[in-house]
């Protein structure tokens, strides 16, 4: 029996609050032990704040804390938060491709946008996923305006009867070259190659994700205020979903696990493979153990 521990959104380094948060939460899944491998969907931790030479360090130090807690592998895939940065010195690309594979050498850790992990006959495969509003709510309307791609692309709202303004923090910190929708289809391109090879190595796949690939999988969905509805486009792409139904023709992809919107979905049937939504906060992350024979 193989035991995954799966988690997502620790975001370690933003709040000693945060910080404080996360390591009762792993005394707690010590419970669980043993852990054969410990993953992570995504914002694993917050660097912002730190310099270019510097960036990593609070990475390192929650990785770590977590291979001593649980003496096993950790696998992990980057988050938006993991790509911001505020220094000019360098840019998400740069910390997607460069440095998170360094910090995952250091750690000895696995770097799921870069490669995938095998144990016995079964294969992790995970993305970032990023997002190019697909999966926004259709027909918006804010203040009598029926939202388009455009403002999407702005990633900022102003609600003038409220004197309100909608910020998705991407804007600020996310720094790509290219827009949002070319970065999804490189990062996409990727993960495809990537559960490509899986699939015709192993029997068993479980895909990690932190944004989401389908709308049900998006517990703010139910809510009706305007920030919901703007900030529904940045939750995803279902171009994930299509990607993995369209190699699975066999049946080989057990479970699906993303991250991203901090509210849980539980296991959700569609198109014969589960999908599920961690929904851990801020101080508050959620786990689930799941085993394979």
């Amino acid at each position: 029996m193989i035991r995954f521990l799966i988690t997502a959104d620790l975001h370690y380094g933003i709040k000693e609050e945060v910080n404080i948060g996360i390591k009762n939460a792993l005394k707690k899944w010590k419970q669980y032990s043993p852990i054969d491998v410990f993953i992570i969907a995504g914002d694993v931790a917050e660097n912002i704040t730190l310099r270019a030479r510097q960036y990593g360090r609070n990475h390192i130090e929650i990785i770590n804390l977590i291979k001593n807690t649980f003496n096993c592998p950790v696998v992990f895939c980057s988050g938006n938060h993991d790509l911001w940065t505020q220094s000019k010195n360098i840019n998400s690309w740069q910390i997607y491709r460069e440095l998170l594979p360094k910090i995952a050498e250091k750690t000895h850790s696995i770097y799921l946008d870069e490669s995938s992990f095998y144990i016995n006959n079964t294969a992790i495969v995970g993305t970032y996923g990023h997002y190019d509003y697909s999966l926004a709510e259709e027909n918006i309307s804010i203040d009598g305006k029926k939202l388009c791609e455009e403002d999407f692309k702005r990633k900022l709202f102003i609600i003038k009867s409220k004197h309100r303004m909608l910020l998705w923090n991407d804007k600020i910190y996310l720094r790509f070259k290219e827009d949002d929708k070319r970065v999804c289809s490189s990062i996409l391109k990727g993960f495809e190659a990537r559960l490509k090879h899986a699939i015709e190595k192993r029997d068993r796949i479980i895909v990690i994700s932190h944004t989401i690939p389908r709308k049900e999988m998006n517990a703010h969905r139910f809510k009706k205020n305007p920030e919901t509805k703007f900030f529904s486009a940045f939750s995803g792409t279902k171009k994930l979903s299509e990607i993995v139904e369209k190699y699975n023709k066999n049946h080989k992809i057990i479970l699906f696990v993303s991250g991203h919107t901090h509210l849980p979905v539980e296991y959700t049937i569609i198109n014969e493979i589960a999908y599920v939504n961690i929904g851990g906060d801020y101080g508050d992350p959620k786990a689930f153990i799941f085993e394979v024979s």
